[in-house]
């Protein structure tokens, strides 16, 4: 299983993305949690801690794997869970993308990133 743990739900995936997670088989949707600005470490410490419960007893509740959990989103509730869920054996990804930037003639830019690969994140904890 992969827990897709990011702002993108699955269902909106490109076909490379998809073909990319198959070999975790079935793909579940986490909503990322808005991280208040104003939130201080402890707090975010706190709400890593739960989610961190919660994915890990999802994947456990799947059975045998392979299983990852691809996370994307705010950058300090992320570095703390891939600390957490390395910690506990379990395999974190990303997502990398190309980012392609059109300039349009009203002066606008239209952005799209194009699905690359996953990428194993760097072990963040001894």
């Amino acid at each position: 299983m992969l827990l897709n743990l990011s702002t993108h739900p699955a269902d909106g995936w490109t076909p490379e993305q998809r073909d990319a997670a198959e070999p975790f088989g079935a793909v579940e949707d986490v909503a990322f949690p808005r991280v208040p600005p104003e939130a201080d470490a402890g707090a975010g410490a706190a709400m890593a801690d739960d989610l961190a419960a919660q994915l890990q007893q999802r994947l456990a509740e799947a059975g045998t794997g392979p299983h990852a959990v691809h996370l994307m989103g705010e950058s300090t509730l992320t570095a703390a869970l891939v600390a957490r869920l390395q910690r506990a054996g379990v395999h974190c990804l990303a997502a990398t993308t190309e980012r392609h930037v059109e300039q349009e003639a009203d002066g606008q830019r239209r952005v799209h990133f194009a699905f690359v690969r996953f990428r194993d994140y760097p072990p963040l904890c001894p």
